[in-house]
């Protein structure tokens, strides 16, 4: 009889669960709906994608290259937020390390970095030779600073 009580009656659990989540400062919130009934699933949808990227925040390393200014309110973001939202563990890096990595980039690397662009990306012919070389120069850099850091 009890299976087939929770099976009309699930409902009736929410307000026991909410209890010991709420005694236990566990944080919940709660989907309402029916099996079938496709706003539900998106909604369990969307709680799950959330989740997933919780976990991943929470065990990334975040690399910031440069501090920010005062006048920077279009990019910034809070550092301290991230870390106690998620957990984050954020390097704080300067231009400078990256400049020595870009000035230590050898040609034959930059052949390289144009090769995974074009075999990665759409170049556009308009994009200059010289750009994509000294864009592909800072692109070995970054890849040297994050093996650097790691």
């Amino acid at each position: 009889m009890t299976g087939e009580w929770l099976v009309n009656c699930q409902a009736c659990s929410v307000p026991e669960l909410a209890s010991v989540f709420n005694r236990s400062s566990v944080k919940y919130d709660i989907v309402s709906g029916y099996l079938d009934d496709e706003e539900v699933w998106k909604e369990v949808a969307g709680w799950t994608t959330a989740v997933k990227i919780h976990a991943g925040m929470s065990t990334n390393k975040l690399g910031v290259l440069g501090n920010y200014y005062g006048g920077m309110v279009d990019v910034y973001s809070d550092l301290t937020l991230h870390s106690t939202v998620f957990g984050t563990h954020i390097e704080v890096l300067e231009m400078c390390e990256l400049a020595r990595f870009r000035q230590d980039t050898s040609p034959e690397e930059i052949k390289q970095k144009i090769k995974e662009f074009e075999n990665c990306f759409i170049i556009d012919p308009a994009c200059s030779h010289p750009e994509i070389e000294r864009a592909a120069q800072t692109s070995v850099a970054l890849d040297k600073l994050v093996e650097n850091i790691s």
